[in-house]
């Protein structure tokens, strides 16, 4: 928690996306989101759903806090990121390193042909 504001980070391969939402608002994050009585009559299948489709499952309960499901690997790489993001200084050096790797990805992507010729020059069977 930072102040009134709940974070949550969700990591793809090359890219960090920030989710800012004030603490009575998360649920609007969750793709899948039931009570504790569904849950818990399905709870096989919820599992195999959060597994396959990488998402995170929202429980609610009457006079409880809510609780999330959430495949181990997704958790552990929210955790590394949310350490590396600790120091500002680390942050901002990820940050600039997002930002190279976006412009690198707008930068003109080489012809077939000019990687045909390349290969050809370099004597690389294709």
């Amino acid at each position: 928690m930072v102040g009134d504001r709940f974070i949550w980070l969700r990591v793809t391969i090359c890219t960090l996306k920030l989710y800012i939402a004030k603490p009575q608002e998360p649920k609007f994050m969750f793709s899948i989101q039931t009570t504790y009585t569904n849950a818990r009559q399905n709870l096989a299948k919820l599992f195999d759903r959060v597994a396959t489709e990488n998402t995170i499952a929202l429980i609610t309960r009457k006079n409880h806090p809510d609780i999330a499901i959430i495949r181990a690997d997704e958790l552990s790489s929210i955790l590394e990121t949310l350490h590396l993001l600790r120091s500002p200084a680390n942050a901002e050096k990820l940050n600039q390193a997002i930002e190279r790797s976006i412009a690198r990805d707008s930068e003109t992507v080489i012809s077939s042909e000019s990687l045909e010729q390349f290969c050809e020059e370099l004597e690389i069977d294709r």
